[in-house]
């Protein structure tokens, strides 16, 4: 009941912007509405799993409780870890279900999600430029937008390579798109960037450059002292025109939507172009707050035990209070220790996995508690 109940809330919260511009336009019929909906299920799955089997463990145990009939268990001699231990078993097993959600079905959901709306012919070029994610589709370059927003981009890194080694660093806090539908390429205008080239290449104009792969001749490019020797360039403009492309790069899919295998691979792919390991933060990130989010079910059952016990109540508003007041808590820790990906000395990746602990070690400690009580 919980999962169902859920289940609504959160797909009405994911879903009815992009539903309701779907009808409201006309262009595609009720069929294509509903086909949308089955396909996000997955993707609103991986948050309604955990936060269900939390609610139901309060509830349950709560319940339990305010009847008194663990205290007649326990005065059987059954003892609290006897009583609960089925429950763990059952998170763990419920957590390997969640996995399987969190790291393939739920993405393969989104991703298709999101494919049906672009063909229904909801998004520009702006809005179809990946958010989150490196673009590898023109060869030698290497695009990363971190945020696309109404009128400019955020976040903006541009990489060129030669011989799979990084030769040309463009980083820019803000740029814009121009573009131009009868041209062949549209163009990102960099706001005051800072430009890394590398020692022993020889200058561009850094007004303007088209993407492409590095033709120089140079024979210091290959020498590996040279490589390690960068100087940055400020401007107060660069453009970097692009190839325009075809469709199936507008679907090419941002590192949260991202499976876990294709994750795996895009870090290896990033790896071997010579990216060093703060650059590829982001994927890392990723590659671990969806392995860490699909055993949270452990934690909360662990601390759900404890706390349902302790409420001693039979109503269900109390216990859907109590779990709402957990997964804020878990969620303020989760976008505390993202709001630090720009800070690779203190590995943010494996702090995500600091909630999961965190829940577990008091929920350990409280359970001990209330058994030798």
């Amino acid at each position: 009941m919980t999962v169902f109940v859920l289940t609504m809330l959160f797909l009405i919260g994911n879903a009815l912007k992009d539903v309701i511009m779907l009808i409201s336009s006309h262009q595609v019929p009720m069929s294509i509405v509903a086909k949308a909906i089955m396909y996000l299920l997955p993707f609103v799955m991986v948050y309604v799993l955990p936060i269900a089997f939390l609610t139901s463990t309060i509830l349950v145990f709560g319940r339990l409780s305010a009847d008194q009939e663990l205290t007649a268990m326990r005065a059987s001699g059954i003892s609290l870890v006897s009583i609960i231990y089925p429950v763990i078993i059952m998170s763990l097993l419920f957590s390997f279900g969640c996995a399987w959600v969190n790291l393939d079905l739920g993405p393969k959901g989104r991703v298709a999600f999101k494919k049906l709306l672009f063909e229904a012919g909801q998004q520009d070029l702006k809005n179809s430029i990946p958010e989150g994610r490196f673009i590898t589709d023109f060869p030698g370059n290497v695009l990363y937008v971190g945020k696309v927003g109404e009128s400019s981009l955020g976040n903006v890194l541009f990489y060129q390579l030669k011989d799979d080694r990084k030769v040309l660093d463009v980083r820019a806090s803000k740029a814009e798109i121009i573009d131009d539908p009868s041209s062949d390429f549209f163009v990102i205008k960099f706001i005051k960037p800072t430009i890394f080239r590398r020692q022993g290449n020889d200058y561009i104009s850094i007004s303007s450059f088209q993407a492409g792969p590095d033709k120089s001749d140079n024979d210091n490019a290959s020498n590996q002292s040279d490589f390690e020797k960068w100087y940055p360039v400020m401007t107060d403009q660069m453009e970097i025109s692009f190839p325009r492309p075809s469709v199936d790069t507008f679907r090419k899919i941002k590192l949260s939507e991202m499976t876990y295998q294709q994750l795996v691979d895009e870090y290896r792919t990033l790896k071997a172009s010579g990216m060093n390991e703060q650059d590829l933060l982001p994927v890392k990130m990723h590659l671990h707050e969806k392995s860490s989010f699909s055993f949270a079910s452990l934690g909360f059952t662990l601390l759900g035990i404890p706390l349902g016990i302790q409420a001693h109540r039979r109503d269900t508003s109390s216990g859907v209070a109590i779990a709402l007041g957990l997964m804020l808590l878990y969620y303020g820790i989760l976008i505390g220790v993202k709001s630090m990906e720009g800070q690779a000395q203190w590995s943010p990746h494996l702090l995500l996995w600091v909630p999961n602990l965190l829940f577990q070690l008091l929920g350990v400690v409280l359970i001990m508690r209330k058994n030798r009580l």
